[in-house]
C-alpha cells in the first residue's frame, strides 16, 4: 500500500478542471470557451485514467491522510465492483460535459465547474475505502446537483431542488445510521473492518432496514418517488443524465457493498417479500409512464420501472442476479443517457412549454436518434437493457414466480406507454403543429457516435462487460466471508 496510484492521479483531474476552468478569464463568451475546453480535456482524461486504472490497478489502495486517534484512514482504491462505477460515472460526465456546450446560456462556467465538482465527488464515493469518507463524499455530491438544479433548470421551478434535496436527505439519514453503526461495532472504519462485522439476528436486520429505506428514498422505489419525476423535468438535459445515471447509482453501490455481504442471509430469507416490492414498484413506474404525454416525465417513470429491476436483482443474493445488475446498471445509465440528450435537444428546438410532435418528420437525422434511443432505453430487443433484465429475470423466477410475472407485465407497459406515442412524436397527429429548426448539429452527432458505439460493443460482444460484472459480483457475494 503507497501513498500514490493511478487512481490518485484520476480523482485529481476533474478537482483540478473544475479550478482551472473557474479561473478561466476573458468576457462572458471567451470564459464560457475557455471553462468548457478546460472542462471537456480533463473529463475525457479522468475516463481515459478511469479505464486504465479499472484495467492495471485491480485491488491496488493508497494512503492519503490516517487519523490513528479515531482509527479513520482517506484510503482509496479499485476494486472489480468499483471499478464498474468509475468508468460508468466518468463516462457519464464526457458526454455531459460536451453538451454543456449549447445546453447552457448563462454561466456557464459556474456550471461546468459544479459539474466537474459532482464527477469528483461521484468519482471518490466508489473510491474511498473508508466508511466515513464514503458517507462524506456520497453525501456531499447533493450540494453541486441541488445548485445546478437551483441555476440552470429548464422551467425554473423553484420548489423542485428542495422536494430533490429533501427526499435526497431523508435517505442520507437512514445510510449515515447504517454507516455508524459499522463504525461502533467495528471499532474502525476501514472497509476491511468492516467486512468482518458480526452483527446479531436483530442487529442484521436492522442494517438491512437502514439500506432498504435509504435504497427507497434516492434509487427510488414506490412510494417514495416524489422527486424524481420533478428531477428529471426540471434538470438540464446533461445534469438529468448525471441524476439518473450516476446519483441514484449510489445508493445501489451502497447496497451492494455493504447489505448483500454482511445482510445477505435475512436478505434471502425475505427475498419474496422484497422482490415483489419492487416489482410493484416496477409496475407502478410503467403504469406511470403509460397515462403521460411528457416524454420527459415518461422517461422519469421509465427509470422507476428499472430502478425496480435492479433492487429485484439486489434482492437475489446469486451470482448472476448480481451480474444482471451490474449489466444492467451499465445499460440503463448509458440508454437514459441517449435518451434525456436526444429528448433535449429536440425540446431545445420545440420549447420546454410544449410537446414534441413530428420529430422524423422536421428532424431526420436527430429522429432516428430518438427513435433509438427510446427503442434503447425501453430495453427493446436486443438493446443492452433487455440483456441486464434478462439476467435478473433468470434469477427472480427461481425466487417468486408472482414476482417475475409481475415485472414480465412492467415490461409490457412499459413498450405501450411509448408505442402509443410513437405514431404521434415521430410524424405529428392531425392538426399539430410540427417542430421546425435545424437538424442533428455536428456536436449532436459526435455524442451519438459515442452512445452509438458504445451501444453495439455491448450488443455484440457483452462477453467483456458480463466477465467484468462476473468478477464485480464474486466481489459482493464473498466480501463478508
Amino acid at each position: 500500500m503507497s501513498h500514490f496510484s493511478p487512481v490518485v492521479v484520476m480523482l485529481l483531474m476533474p478537482l483540478l478542471g473544475a479550478i482551472f476552468s473557474l479561473l478561466a478569464q476573458g468576457d462572458e463568451n471567451r470564459r464560457s470557451s475557455n471553462a468548457y475546453h478546460v472542462a471537456l480535456l480533463m473529463s475525457v482524461s479522468t475516463f481515459l485514467a478511469a479505464v486504465a486504472a479499472a484495467v492495471f490497478t485491480e485491488n491496488e489502495k493508497a494512503v492519503i491522510f490516517e487519523a490513528p486517534v479515531w482509527n479513520v484512514s482517506l484510503t482509496v482504491g479499485l476494486d472489480p465492483l468499483s471499478s464498474v462505477f468509475v468508468v460508468l460515472f466518468s463516462f457519464l460526465s464526457v458526454l455531459s460535459v460536451i453538451v454543456t456546450r449549447k445546453n447552457i446560456t448563462v454561466s456557464m462556467r459556474e456550471c461546468i465547474f459544479l459539474t466537474l465538482i459532482l464527477e469528483f465527488f461521484l468519482l471518490f464515493a466508489v473510491c474511498a475505502r473508508d466508511l466515513f469518507y464514503f458517507l462524506a463524499s456520497t453525501e456531499t455530491s447533493l450540494l453541486p446537483l441541488f445548485l445546478l438544479l437551483s441555476g440552470w433548470g429548464v422551467e425554473k421551478k423553484e420548489e423542485t431542488p428542495y422536494r430533490f434535496a429533501l427526499y435526497a436527505m431523508a435517505g442520507a439519514l437512514f445510510l449515515m445510521v447504517a454507516v455508524f453503526m459499522l463504525y461502533r461495532h467495528t471499532g474502525g472504519s476501514s472497509f476491511e473492518d468492516a467486512a468482518k462485522t458480526v452483527f446479531s439476528r436483530t442487529e442484521r436486520r436492522l442494517f438491512l432496514g437502514l439500506f432498504l429505506a435509504a435504497l427507497a428514498f434516492k434509487s427510488p422505489l414506490f412510494p417514495f418517488n416524489g422527486w424524481l419525476t420533478d428531477a428529471l423535468t426540471e434538470a438540464a438535459p446533461a445534469t438529468g443524465v448525471l441524476i439518473s445515471g450516476a446519483y441514484t447509482k449510489l445508493i445501489l453501490y451502497a447496497f451492494l457493498r455493504f447489505a448483500v455481504p454482511l445482510a445477505g442471509e435475512d436478505i434471502s430469507a425475505l427475498s419474496t417479500g422484497l422482490c415483489l416490492w419492487a416489482a410493484v414498484s416496477a409496475v407502478y413506474g410503467a403504469l406511470a409512464a403509460l397515462v403521460q404525454d411528457d416524454m420527459r416525465k415518461i422517461a422519469a417513470f421509465t427509470h422507476m420501472t428499472q430502478a425496480g429491476f435492479l433492487a429485484m436483482g439486489a434482492f437475489c443474493v446469486v451470482p448472476t442476479a448480481q451480474q444482471g445488475v451490474l449489466f444492467l446498471t451499465v445499460a440503463q445509465s448509458v440508454s437514459m443517457a441517449a435518451f434525456l440528450l436526444a429528448c433535449g435537444a429536440v425540446y431545445q428546438r420545440a420549447g420546454y412549454a410544449g410537446n414534441i410532435v413530428g420529430v422524423l418528420t422536421s428532424f431526420p437525422r436527430l429522429g432516428t436518434v430518438f427513435f433509438i434511443a427510446c427503442l434503447a432505453l425501453i430495453g427493446f430487443p436486443p438493446a443492452p437493457v433487455f440483456t441486464g433484465e434478462i439476467l435478473i429475470l433468470r434469477s427472480v423466477f427461481a425466487q417468486s414466480l408472482l414476482s417475475t410475472a409481475a415485472a414480465a407485465v412492467a415490461i409490457v407497459l412499459l413498450y405501450a406507454s411509448f408505442f402509443r406515442h410513437f405514431s404521434r412524436f415521430l410524424f405529428g397527429g392531425a392538426g399539430e403543429n410540427t417542430v421546425t429548426g435545424a437538424d442533428l448539429r455536428w456536436r449532436e452527432a459526435v455524442v451519438s457516435v459515442i452512445i452509438g458505439a458504445m451501444f453495439i460493443y455491448l450488443m455484440l460482444t457483452p462477453s467483456g462487460l458480463t466477465q467484468t460484472t462476473s468478477d464485480a459480483a464474486r466481489t459482493v457475494l464473498t466480501a463478508g466471508r
